[in-house]
């Protein structure tokens, strides 16, 4: 096949696994967790509306991805497909990075093996319909490394312009959070190995003299904003620091048990498909030390370890140890580099034995675990994707074809499984809330009035468009006895329940709604009438 065939090809290929992803997406649906995402979309619609302030809260400092939300929202309207935009946007762009960078690592094939992986990754799908930063900041550490990565390999003016643009990408992502700052000691190392060395010397350069530039603009920025150059700081301060998000109130052993085995148990309980791509990521990065040493290999392997480790026991504060809460999401960043070394795996030819023994310890795990919860299909899942891995990695011909094909099978199945059970995207409690709000016109009375909890308000604003609609909607904690219009509950039990009961009603309108009759219910949620 010729050149430009061959990149014709490629090409086709790698967009095929963007539309299988797109695909993915529109099954799963946007969802809508009225959590974090409720402030992005809030503040987003605030911007487009020209009312958006700083506020110190370290979601209101998220402008990289509040910003071009509000762009969506002044282009398209406030709906649930501009919501999501950035992020959708940000997963295809990383297939295509993935994809390009695999490329250039093993070849074409394993190009389109890690943009398959990567478009069908249950993680990466996941990301794309909820507004939330995990997903698009993973994106741009990995274009940033790749750009440096590229840049080190490259001489002149060309090392020149990938350095800059390594330092821009990682400006980029500190705007949409600051996890981008788990690259540091990566980027530390290298720099440091290659002035002992002497080499690189443009790439470098240009890297420190841009990274020196954009932090100056944004410390100016919010100098000139809010007085405090480092107010992007003092906010996570002000109120992160002390919530049981940070681990606030967490005890010593709390804190060992989430810097030690919490971690992986998050991983092999919710995540298979990402601990089998680190089974294979473990031999290939093992199979890489063997001389002559891959420098390419061990560049992304130490990447990777870098970004499960600043999620393993990096902290969020730089006053104290905060470690991240243990949610699947905050491991989106190691998806790309783990799709990228799972294709160089799948390529590589065969391997020996002593490199599969951390894999096979992973997997084995994996099922332990799964299975000591009652999780009999997970087990099977891990059963079975490590023995499709041990046949690609070890067996020849036919087999090994077959089993390849089952390997990409694997996570495209997991993600279509969890998309049509609703684990992926909007779920059917999210969507029994949508239809609610399409349904409270003809649900309740010309006249009356909704209460419920702050964020079930929040929530419904937001489906509304941010715009006033009948009836009116009136968080429960603002509310007061009135015998006037008729009054009707919203009652979401899990959001009441939250933390305690933080947002159960007062006892007036808990001992009102007890009496009330439901005229909508789905599940946990109910519309109540108060009657008089």
């Amino acid at each position: 096949m010729t050149r430009p065939r061959r990149h014709r090809s490629f090409a086709l290929f790698v967009l095929a696994a963007c539309a299988v992803h797109v695909a993915l997406v529109v099954l799963a649906r946007p969802g809508f967790s009225s959590s974090d995402d409720e402030v992005y979309a809030r503040l987003a619609h605030d911007m487009a509306r020209g009312t958006f302030e700083l506020i110190p809260e370290h979601r209101g400092n998220r402008l990289g991805l509040i910003a071009p939300t509000a762009a969506a929202y002044l282009a398209f309207g406030v709906g649930r497909w501009t919501t999501v935009l950035w992020p959708l946007l940000h997963s295809v762009a990383g297939i295509i990075v993935v994809a390009v960078v695999a490329r250039r690592m093993a070849g074409d094939r394993a190009g389109v093996l890690a943009a398959l992986v990567f478009a069908t990754l249950s993680q990466v799908v996941n990301a794309s319909t909820f507004l939330l930063p995990d997903g698009p900041v993973g994106v741009q550490m990995f274009a940033a490394a790749a750009c440096l990565w590229t840049a080190r390999a490259s001489r002149g003016r060309r090392a020149a312009a990938w350095g800059a643009a390594a330092a821009g990408l990682i400006a980029v992502g500190v705007t949409i959070k600051l996890t981008t700052l788990w690259l540091a000691p990566f980027f530390a190392a290298l720099f440091v190995a290659d002035v002992a060395r002497r080499r690189h010397r443009a790439a470098w350069t240009a890297f420190v003299a841009t990274g020196a530039v954009t932090a100056a603009v944004f410390f100016a920025a919010y100098a000139a904003t809010t007085g405090d150059a480092l107010y992007r700081l003092h906010a996570i301060a002000a109120q992160h620091n002390d919530t049981h998000w940070a681990f606030a109130d967490a005890s010593t052993a709390d804190l060992v048990r989430r810097l030690s085995y919490a971690p992986a148990l998050m991983i092999l309980r919710k995540l298979p498909g990402l601990a089998l791509l680190m089974a294979l990521a473990s031999a290939v990065a093992l199979h890489a030390l063997r001389r002559p040493r891959d420098s390419r290999l061990l560049f992304w392997a130490a990447y990777a370890v870098v970004v499960i480790g600043g999620f393993w026991v990096g902290t969020t504060s730089f006053a104290r140890m905060a470690p991240l809460p243990l949610l699947p999401r905050m491991l989106a960043p190691a998806a790309a580099p783990l799709a990228l070394l799972a294709a160089c795996a799948l390529t590589s030819g065969r391997m020996r034995g002593r490199a599969l023994a951390p894999g096979a310890i992973i997997v084995g795990a994996g099922a332990a675990v799964a299975l000591a919860d009652g999780r009999l299909l997970v087990a099977c899942v891990y059963v079975a994707g490590g023995g499709a891995l041990l046949v690609a990695l070890r067996g020849g011909g036919w087999t090994r074809r077959a089993a390849l094909v089952a390997v990409l099978a694997l996570p495209a199945a997991m993600s279509l499984y969890s998309a049509i059970r609703g684990g992926l995207g909007e779920s059917a409690a999210m969507r029994a809330e949508r239809a609610l709000v399409t349904s409270l016109p003809r649900l309740v009375p010309e006249g009356g009035v909704v209460l419920t909890d702050r964020r079930s308000a929040r929530t419904i604003r937001f489906y509304r468009g941010y715009r006033d609609r009948e009836p009116t909607v009136v968080a429960w904690d603002r509310a007061v006895p009135s015998s006037g219009a008729p009054a009707y509950v919203y009652w979401h039990a899990a959001r009441v329940a939250w933390r305690g009961g933080r947002m159960a009603p007062p006892a007036w309108l808990a001992q009102r709604a007890e009496r009330g009759r439901a005229v909508w219910e789905s599940g946990p949620q109910r519309l109540l009438w108060l009657r008089r």
